[in-house]
């Protein structure tokens, strides 16, 4: 008996944040193609750009942040060094010693892009990817066209929000 109360009560639940506080399944379905469209939209060669997090699943809560990850392409990371390398590709290394639990640096094994030491810190004759360099040259104006996108499509404006992410990926594509 108690667990058909317990069952009840947690799927008035799931009802009451769902028509409330996330939207109904339709408006969840139609955040989530948005973002498909503008991730597609925003895709090319070199990068990737990916709306995450719970606006990324179709979750439009109030005071909830937008979270984008970019993919770099030509940036592959590995764990080992024992791999095919392709002249093409940047490869860096996850070194875990001396990090804290969960983290690690990783160390340039082969690039044949010079700017790519504009993010590099030297650590005894090694270079190594700087965590505050990397932000710092990722962080540009086509960061503030997404949000502008994002918010366009929000509202509604979805040929704005297209207009915005195109010239993001302008911005972006001459930033690399």
């Amino acid at each position: 008996m108690a667990d058909s109360a317990t069952q009840n009560t947690s799927t008035d639940l799931y009802h009451y944040l769902c028509q409330n506080i996330v939207g109904t399944e339709e408006h969840v379905k139609s955040i989530r193609m948005m973002n498909t469209v503008r991730n597609n939209l925003q895709n090319n060669k070199r990068n990737a750009m990916i709306v995450s997090g719970s606006f990324g699943e179709g979750l439009q809560m109030r005071g909830s942040d937008i979270d984008i990850m970019t993919v770099l392409k030509y940036i592959e990371v590995c764990e080992d060094t024992n791999i095919d390398l392709n002249a093409a590709k940047t490869y860096v290394i996850m070194e875990m010693k001396d990090t804290q639990p969960g983290f690690s640096m990783l160390r340039l094994l082969h690039t044949g892009i010079e700017d790519i030491f504009q993010v590099c810190d030297k650590i005894d004759n090694e270079f190594y990817i700087s965590n505050l360099l990397f932000k710092h040259k990722m962080s540009n104006a086509s960061s503030s066209y997404n949000i502008l996108g994002i918010s366009f499509q929000l509202v509604g404006d979805l040929e704005s929000a297209k207009q915005a992410f195109m010239q993001a990926e302008s911005i972006y594509r001459e930033f690399l």
